[in-house]
């Protein structure tokens, strides 16, 4: 391959996801610089850039790269994701920024800072979104007073279905007081303080996916109901109600006797999943079978992953659950790795577990290294299918990768009938 078509093939990927997101003395003329770059072969560089990252900081001040980014806006004909991280002052003393973007009509995905002037600016975008993120800076009450009043724009109602809320939860809350609806959001992911859950569900009403994030928080005896929830996660314990069936529920956060069957009862006992992935602590083990057992009645798959697969705490606990309509189930280990995990050990163990839960049809063992959380392990699970079961004796069979990937699909879109 010669130089010039080794140029020609790296360009578009060069040129495909560009940032400015760290301000230094060289700034400015690096973004005047590339825009000129762009500028010269509008024709066959401006289609190649689809990802556009700035910093305010980084353009405001300089005349002449607000100048080169303007025209460069002006020119896009492909660009579908923008960042706009802590632009709030640049997009007040350079107008002509700001209506460059809000003309832009080919993004899909949105990310900005989170702040009075930046939620204001989306109201102006001609640009219809798939996806936004707001995030607010971090380490400053001053900029979660800045948004005490502000709300996501209606212009974009009809478009968006997901959205990323990053501590600033408030703006959601504001704009259901305005009777805005978001009709078309699918996907929630939100953390920091939620004051009020159901001004979400009433905003977001068609939702089918909720991510509630390690640091969420907020006033207890909060409660929701979603009519067409379908798969929540969850990184803390938290203290709100979901009042309403969800088929798949992700516990991120590790289950120990703190956070014992009171919890479970009151907040995944509500939902009543189809689905469970879960971590437990060794010593709480027995009482989350027990809280399972009573609470949800139509599980049909669970992950668990727990400290270590010791197969007396199995032969224990298990049986606990063994009236549950489990189809499958698939352990994982957070801390000790097995002392054998070849063949055999797996089988025997897969075997065990069959044996006492007498519904099972499929028995996911992790058989491979150390697995650090909840649910990111299950592409390392070695899966059986139960072939016979005589008199006390269960016969099962590995299935092979193809095989356990297709089981895995089946059992996390496992619905409870």
């Amino acid at each position: 391959m010669t130089c010039r078509a080794g140029q020609a093939t790296a360009m578009p990927h060069a040129l495909a996801d560009v940032a400015f997101l760290y301000y230094s003395p060289t700034s400015a003329e690096r973004i005047t610089k590339f825009c000129n770059f762009m500028l010269a072969d509008i024709a066959n560089r401006m289609p190649c850039l689809r990802t556009l990252k700035l910093s305010g900081k980084a353009l405001w001040g300089d005349e002449a790269s607000v100048r080169s980014m303007v025209e460069l806006l002006g020119h896009t004909t492909r660009l579908t994701e923008l960042y706009l991280h802590d632009a709030a002052q640049l997009l007040v003393m350079q107008p002509s920024i700001a209506d460059a973007i809000a003309a832009l009509t080919t993004l899909d995905i949105v990310r900005m800072t989170a702040s009075a002037v930046q939620c204001d600016f989306l109201a102006r975008f001609s640009s219809r979104p798939r996806r936004l993120e707001l995030e607010l800076l971090h380490g400053a009450t001053m900029y979660l007073n800045d948004i005490r009043t502000s709300i996501l724009p209606s212009n974009l109602a009809g478009s968006v279905e997901e959205i990323f809320l990053n501590k600033c939860v408030c703006i959601a809350e504001n704009s259901d007081t305005k009777g805005i609806i978001f009709p078309r959001m699918r996907k929630l992911v939100v953390s920091g303080t939620i004051n009020d859950l159901s001004a979400l569900a009433r905003l977001f009403p068609q939702v089918e996916s909720v991510h509630f994030m390690g640091n969420v928080s907020g006033a207890d005896e909060q409660s929701a109901a979603w009519t067409h929830l379908d798969h929540v996660k969850v990184g803390t314990y938290l203290a709100f109600r979901l009042a309403c069936p969800v088929r798949r529920v992700d516990l991120l956060y590790q289950m120990g006797l703190s956070t014992s069957q009171s919890v479970m009862a009151a907040f995944v006992g509500g939902m009543a999943p189809a689905v469970l992935l879960c971590a437990m602590e060794q010593r709480s083990v027995h009482h989350w079978m027990t809280a399972m057992a009573t609470y949800m009645p139509a599980l049909r798959y669970l992950h668990m992953a727990i400290p270590a697969l010791d197969g007396p705490l199995i032969n224990e606990t298990f049986p606990i659950i063994a009236e549950l309509p489990l189809v499958g189930i698939s352990l994982g280990y957070t801390i000790l790795k097995p002392s054998s995990v070849d063949g055999q050990w797996a089988t025997s163990l897969a075997s065990k577990i069959a044996g006492l839960i007498p519904a099972l049809q499929f028995v996911g063992v992790h058989r491979e290294n150390y697995s650090s959380t909840h649910s990111d392990d299950l592409e390392k699970v070695t899966w059986y299918r139960v072939l016979t079961r005589q008199g006390g004796s269960v016969q099962v069979q590995q299935q092979s990768e193809w095989e356990g990937n297709a089981t895995l699909r089946q059992l996390l879109n496992i619905t409870w009938e």
